[in-house]
């Protein structure tokens, strides 16, 4: 009995929780529709809810001790945001951004394929007539004035006059860009303080202009590793199909070479989203944050940037005198490897570039004849001449084709297939060691190599020194060829026998790059191990824990303690040639286009006990003197490498 009337009682005081509830629900829904209806009512009619992206800072980019090579800043754009604008303001407000930008010096986004140039109007390209006919559905057989009139009427301007001719070239780009009233223009970037104070000035008069915050990116360090840091920018038309799919907005900058593009994904970082609260005028009543940004990832590179900076010094200064018979030398390369893991200390170019340069004069560096665009330590492709050597005798020895101290006899001329083959004989001839052959760079030795090795297992040992291959790098890379027959055969050429030998000291259609040339270099060193290349140390996500690039074995051959020595001792008197102790160095010297236009390379690695570092070096039109360089390169190595365990250090400890 006493516990149905507990039950009894709990459902009273449940039924009574119940009616209380609806009864205030109901007296809600009376005060927001009979009592408050038409005040909310015209509250949300004066209101405009608007939920915009705020981008999010790009990951910055360091040197393998830390020292920043790009990063993110906040800098001002300017937006048009038709929201709150009239479409007979547009012109008016377009013309009055447009003046004030003008005055302080900044450019805006015109895409627009018609030019005003020498008092006519004309079009900017070959596909511009194309381009318009295309947005404007006409014929293809109008004028670029004609073009222009129609534009005219289509965006409400009555003549033509530069002003107008401006604002239609912007009004274009709008219209290419597929916006619409609602969206966001990005009209100006990186405007300068005193242009948006001007513009919040005038705001009054500019409705649909806005100042907005947003990351963009800079480069510390000018011409320093510029072409492996790679570029950022826009998102064109034709990517952007695939990218919105992975949350990209129009305006978004992307990663466009190096490892900017390769880490893109790491780099980008999460936007965040803001609700904005404005009145039908534009004034903003409120914010709310739905979504923070999340900035991206900092991307440790394995390069040494003082070393680097150094040695694109010394290269570009000796290729500024360098020449072979008249021709002047246009470039270079020079690459250092870290040999016990694979690590890019440096990749130099003697040509190179200012992101400011890249931005601001474009056509000028595509015009430029020593080719700053062009990667010439990961793209260029040439022949290596005898730096080719050691790695045709590694394969000799390792194979047993060669006993380690035995005797080839140089001749020359050395007649093969009723053909003859020349040596330079430079201090020796006749009986001739391994040893003496490294260290005098004898043709006729290596060209009796090349026979008893056959071209499928020289080019077997190419591929295990990542010559003619991909060497792992996680940016672009040529992966160039080692000559054979079929390889002749595809460039529409006929492999004859001595060929063979050709291919045995560097030439024929082999075709290395200079990071391929160290590899070989590395791989010796290693005594018979090749790591893949990695320029990527680690990788850090904000909050997160940071990621470290391991070392990768691409490639292992035995290559014995005899062997190498002997290897070693050739290559050593080699570098003392040059003045240099301590190294082991082969130089080349291979024919282009011409007998008189040749050039001069190098490969090598230091010290000679436990070798720490392998390096490439090749100059083009050069007749000679790239050997002394390997000293400079040592010397530089050390103090940047001192340097920068003092820096290390001092962080660790800060």
């Amino acid at each position: 009995m006493e516990k149905q009337k507990m039950v009894y009682k709990r459902t009273c005081v449940l039924a009574l929780l119940l009616l209380a509830m609806f009864g205030s629900t109901c007296f809600r829904l009376s005060d927001f529709q009979v009592v408050r209806g038409e005040e909310l009512l015209k509250k949300a009619q004066n209101e405009v809810i608007t939920v915009k992206t705020v981008p999010a800072a790009r990951g910055t980019i360091t040197d393998r001790y830390g020292r920043v090579l790009a990063a993110s800043e906040t800098s001002f754009r300017l937006i048009l945001d038709c929201t709150f604008l009239e479409k007979e303001e547009t012109n008016l407000v377009l013309s009055r951004l447009m003046k004030i930008l003008s005055e302080e010096g900044i450019s805006w986004k015109q895409d627009c394929p018609l030019e005003w140039k020498e008092e006519r109007i004309q079009f900017s390209d070959a596909d511009s007539a194309n381009e318009l006919a295309d947005l404007l559905k006409t014929e293809q057989d109008l004028s670029a004035r004609e073009y222009t009139d129609l534009l005219l009427k289509r965006y409400g301007l009555e003549k033509l006059t530069p002003t107008t001719f401006e604002i239609l070239r912007v009004r274009y780009s709008m219209e290419k860009d597929r916006f619409v009233t609602g969206s966001r223009y990005p009209l100006a970037e990186k405007l300068t303080i005193q242009a948006v104070s001007r513009i919040e000035e005038e705001q009054s008069l500019l409705p649909g202009a806005e100042i907005e915050e947003v990351p963009s990116r800079v480069y510390q360090n000018g011409e320093v590793a510029s072409q492996l840091i790679g570029t950022v920018g826009p998102i064109y038309q034709e990517e952007y199909a695939e990218l919105k799919g992975k949350g990209y907005a129009m305006d978004d900058i992307v990663g466009k070479s190096g490892v900017e593009s390769a880490l893109e994904e790491q780099l980008r970082g999460q936007n965040g989203k803001i609700k904005v609260i404005q009145s039908k005028e534009g004034t903003v009543i409120d914010t709310v944050v739905q979504q923070e940004t999340i900035a991206g990832s900092t991307v440790r590179l394995t390069i040494d940037a003082l070393l680097q900076e150094k040695l694109q010094k010394l290269l570009s200064e000796f290729v500024s005198t360098a020449h072979s018979e008249e021709y002047r030398s246009k470039g270079g390369a020079i690459v250092v490897l870290d040999v016990k893991t694979g690590e890019v200390l440096a990749a130099v170019n003697s040509s190179n570039y200012s992101m400011e340069q890249y931005q601001e004069d474009y056509q000028a560096l595509l015009q430029d004849d020593t080719k700053p665009l062009f990667n010439r330590a990961l793209d260029g492709l040439y022949r290596p001449g005898s730096s080719l050597k050691p790695m045709v005798a590694a394969a000799a020895l390792s194979e047993g084709k060669l006993l380690p101290q035995e005797e080839l006899v140089c001749v020359s001329p050395y007649e093969y297939r009723d053909q003859k083959y020349t040596c330079l004989q430079t201090n020796h001839s006749g009986p001739t060691s391994l040893t003496e052959a490294l260290h005098w760079s004898c043709n006729t030795f290596f060209y009796q190599l090349g026979q008893r090795l056959g071209i499928e297992t020289m080019n077997e040992y190419a591929a295990y020194m990542g010559l003619g291959q991909k060497t792992g790098l996680e940016i672009q890379q040529a992966k160039g060829r080692f000559a054979s027959p079929e390889v002749t055969e595809s460039l529409g050429g006929t492999w004859y026998p001595g060929d063979l030998l050709q291919a045995a000291i560097g030439q024929n259609e082999t075709a290395v790059s200079p990071i391929q040339m160290a590899c070989e270099a590395m791989t010796i060193a290693n005594r018979g191990t090749r790591y893949e290349t990695h320029i990527i140390h680690s990788i850090q996500p904000m909050g997160g824990e940071e990621q470290i690039t391991k070392p990768v074995i691409a490639s292992e051959f035995e290559l014995s303690e005899t062997h190498y020595q002997v290897i070693e001792e050739g290559m050593e008197l080699a570098a003392q040639k040059a003045g240099i102790s301590g190294a082991a160095q082969k130089t080349g010297t291979a024919q282009t286009t011409s007998i008189r236009r040749v050039n001069n390379d190098f490969i090598g690695f230091y010290p000679l006990e436990e070798p720490q570092i392998a390096v490439s070096c090749i100059v083009e039109d050069c007749g000679g003197g790239t050997a002394k360089l390997l000293s400079d390169i040592i010397s530089y190595y050390e103090e940047c490498k001192a340097e920068g365990e003092i820096l290390q250090n001092s962080q660790s400890n800060g």
